[in-house]
């Protein structure tokens, strides 16, 4: 149960940060690392998808486990649902399924 917030979030990095740190270079070979189908571009597909499902996991967990203590499923609720809040601003601007190599 408390591992599935910690997945989310961290897929959610892994679905932003890298973008950012090849824009924020500056440096048109890494932008190719994201124009093409290459790990880089591939992780990013991967996790944008995985952070949602990852999020709903944990959130209903927090309410169906059975031998969690109160304040793990709370704890696995709220990191889920702000996982989550993510989750549909991503969508909402196209980032959920990402191929970077089709922008």
């Amino acid at each position: 149960v408390r591992f599935l917030p910690v997945g989310a979030l961290a897929a959610l990095l892994l679905t932003f940060l890298p973008p950012l740190l090849v824009v924020a270079s500056g440096s048109t070979t890494a932008m190719h690392k994201l124009a093409a189908p290459t790990f880089t571009s591939i992780l990013v597909l991967l996790c944008s998808v995985l952070f949602p499902l990852l999020a709903a996991l944990g959130l209903w967990r927090s309410f169906k486990a059975p031998g969690a203590r109160l304040f793990v499923r709370l704890y696995a609720g709220l990191a889920s649902c702000a996982v989550l809040v993510f989750a549909v601003y991503a969508a909402a601007i196209g980032w959920v399924g990402v191929m970077t190599w089709r922008m």
